[in-house]
C-alpha cells in the first residue's frame, strides 16, 4: 500500500544537527536546575497536602430535576446540532465546517451556543465574510454558562445533539453531559480526558440509557483514528480470513499545532483540578450496558525511549532511515480502543495494542522526546510553567494560522493487524489538514450528525455512553470519506506473510 505522503509529496521535518546538538547541550543544565525545580516543588506539595487547603472538587451533578413533560421527542426538536464553544479555536472551525460543507439551515439544521451573545455574532461576521455565505449570519445562537444551572436547559431541550469544544471538559463539561442525559438529547465532545469520561460513565451512564441519550466521547484527534482502524483491520481479518485480531501496532506519521485550549487542559490536570478516575470494581472501560464486566480487554504496550522504526513501510524509499518516539497520546488512544474493544466482544478476548510516532531520523527523534521530556518537566513548577504561558504555549482560543492547518500539516496513520493465525491486515487513514484543530472540528461534527440524522444506522442502538467505533462504526467512516479522508485496509495470508520474510 503506497503512502499518500509520499505521494503528496510531504514529508515530516527534520530536525538540524545544531539544534540536536543544542538539545543534548542543554541536558546538563536542565538535569541540574529545572529537574531538581520541579521535584522539590511536586514533593512540597505531597509533604504539605494535609495542611494545605483542600482544591475544590468539580461538581458532576447539579442536582437539577427533569420531569417527563420537559423532554421533547427528538424528532420534534428544532435543531439536529448546537456547537457549544463556537468561539473557542476548535469550536469556530466546527460552525466553519458546518456552513461551508452543509450551508445554513438547508439538509442541516443547527446552532451556535456560548456564554458571550456578542463573540458568538463576532463569530458569525467573520464566517460570513470569509465563506462569503451571509446566511451565517441568520444562524440562531444560544447563550448558556454551563456554572450557571438555569441557562442549561435551552442548550439541550431543542437539541438532537449537542456537539461541544468547551474545556477542559473536567472543569466545564459535566453539566453538559448531565443534562444531555437527562433530556435524552445525543452529545459528542472531543475531550481526551479519560478519567473524567470514566467519572461520567459511573455517574449518569443509567441515566442515559433510560432517556435514550447516545453520548459519544473522544471523537476528535482523541480517538478517532485509531479506534476506527482498529475496527476496520477486525473486519478485514474477519472478511478475508475469519480470523480475529489479536495484536494492533499503528505508526503515526505527523506535522501539525496545538490549540491553546489543548494546553489550558494539561495544565488543569497538572495543577490537579481534574477529575480523577472513580473508585470502581473494574474498569469503568470494561463496563458492558448491563453493568457487567466485558470478557474482551485490550492492553497497551508502547514504547518509553526512541526506537529504529521497524514499519512494514520500511522497505520503501520514504521510509528508509526512520526513527520512533513514543506518542503523547497513546495512553489515551489504547484506552479508547479498549474500550471499544469490550463493547462490540468481537475477535479475539485479548488484543494488544501498540502506537509509534514517525520521525524522519535519529537526531529528530532523540530532539522531539527529549524536549517533550524537558518541557513536561518545566510545567511542573509555577517558575517554568508561568514562562512556559506567558512565551512559549498558545493562549486559550489561539492556534495554529489557516494556512499552516490547510497547506502543511498533516496526519497519516499506518496500522498493522496480526490475527490469532498468524494472518495480517494493513491500513492507512489519511488526513490532509491539521488533525489536532481543523480535522478535529470535521470529525466532531460529522460524529454528532451520524446521531442527529442517522441514529437508526449507527451501531449504538440505544442510550449510554459510547466510543467512536462500537458506537458510530463505519456510518462515521463513510462520512468522514465523503468529507476528506483518505482510508484503505487490506489483509494479507499468513502464507503470504511467511513468503515475504523467507
Amino acid at each position: 500500500m503506497p503512502s499518500p505522503v509520499t505521494q503528496d509529496g510531504r514529508t515530516v521535518p527534520s530536525v538540524s544537527a545544531a539544534t540536536f546538538l543544542a538539545t543534548v547541550a542543554s541536558l546538563p543544565v536542565w538535569a541540574l536546575t529545572v529537574l531538581p525545580l520541579s521535584l522539590f516543588y511536586q514533593a512540597g506539595k505531597v509533604i504539605m497536602k494535609p495542611v494545605l487547603p483542600k482544591a475544590e472538587q468539580p461538581r458532576l451533578d447539579t442536582g437539577y430535576h427533569v420531569s417527563d413533560s420537559d423532554i421533547l421527542p427528538r424528532r420534534e426538536r428544532k435543531y439536529d446540532m448546537v456547537v457549544l464553544g463556537a468561539t473557542g479555536f476548535t469550536g469556530r472551525l466546527a460552525v466553519r465546517h458546518l456552513a461551508k460543507t452543509y450551508g445554513v439551515n438547508k439538509s442541516v439544521k443547527w446552532a451556535i451556543a456560548g456564554r458571550s451573545e456578542a463573540k458568538l455574532d463576532k463569530v458569525k461576521r467573520e464566517l460570513a465574510d470569509e465563506l462569503d455565505i451571509q446566511e451565517v449570519e441568520s444562524i440562531d445562537t444560544i447563550i448558556v454558562d454551563t456554572t450557571r444551572t438555569s441557562s442549561m436547559p435551552a442548550l439541550v431541550k431543542q437539541a438532537r445533539c449537542v456537539a461541544t469544544t468547551a474545556g477542559p471538559f473536567a472543569l466545564f463539561g459535566s453539566p453538559v453531559v448531565e443534562f444531555c442525559a437527562k433530556f435524552g438529547t445525543h452529545y459528542v465532545d472531543i475531550t481526551g480526558e479519560s478519567d473524567w469520561v470514566k467519572a461520567m460513565i459511573m455517574k449518569w451512564g443509567e441515566t442515559a440509557q433510560k432517556s435514550g441519550a447516545r453520548l459519544v466521547t473522544f471523537c476528535g484527534h482523541d480517538s478517532v483514528p485509531w479506534d476506527l482502524s482498529v475496527m476496520k483491520l477486525q473486519e478485514a481479518l474477519q472478511k478475508e480470513f475469519k480470523d480475529d485480531l489479536t495484536s494492533v501496532t499503528f505508526w503515526d506519521e505527523a506535522v501539525g499545532g496545538a490549540p491553546g485550549g489543548t494546553i489550558a487542559t494539561l495544565f488543569s490536570a497538572v495543577d490537579g483540578k481534574s477529575v480523577k478516575a472513580p473508585h470502581a470494581d473494574f474498569d469503568p472501560f470494561l463496563r458492558l450496558m448491563n453493568g457487567e464486566k466485558s470478557e474482551y480487554v485490550c492492553r497497551s504496550d508502547g514504547p518509553t525511549w526512541i526506537h529504529k522504526s521497524k514499519s512494514p513501510w520500511d522497505d520503501t524509499g520514504a521510509w528508509f532511515g526512520r526513527w520512533t518516539t513514543p506518542f503523547i497520546m497513546a495512553q489515551v488512544n489504547g484506552a479508547v480502543v479498549r474500550w471499544s474493544h469490550a463493547l462490540r466482544e468481537q475477535g479475539s478476548k485479548s488484543l494488544t495494542y501498540t502506537e509509534f510516532a514517525v520521525t524522519k531520523d535519529f537526531k529528530t527523534a532523540f530532539v522531539n522526546h527529549v524536549g517533550l521530556i524537558i518541557v513536561g518537566s518545566m510545567m511542573l513548577n509555577p517558575l517554568t510553567s508561568g514562562l512556559l504561558k506567558k512565551y512559549v504555549f498558545p493562549k486559550v482560543g489561539e492556534g495554529p494560522s489557516m494556512k499552516n492547518m490547510e497547506d502543511k500539516h498533516y496526519l497519516c496513520i499506518f496500522g498493522e493487524g496480526i490475527g490469532i493465525n498468524g494472518n495480517r491486515a494493513e491500513s492507512i487513514m489519511y488526513f490532509d489538514k491539521d488533525a489536532g484543530c481543523l480535522e478535529t472540528s470535521r470529525m466532531l461534527v460529522e460524529s454528532g450528525l451520524c446521531l442527529a440524522l442517522e441514529e437508526d444506522k449507527v451501531p449504538a442502538k440505544h442510550g449510554g455512553f459510547w466510543p467512536p467505533a462500537a458506537g458510530l462504526g463505519n456510518v462515521l467512516l463513510k462520512r468522514l470519506l465523503e468529507t476528506g479522508t483518505s482510508f484503505e485496509a487490506r489483509a494479507i495470508s499468513e502464507a503470504s506473510v511467511r513468503h515475504s520474510l523467507e
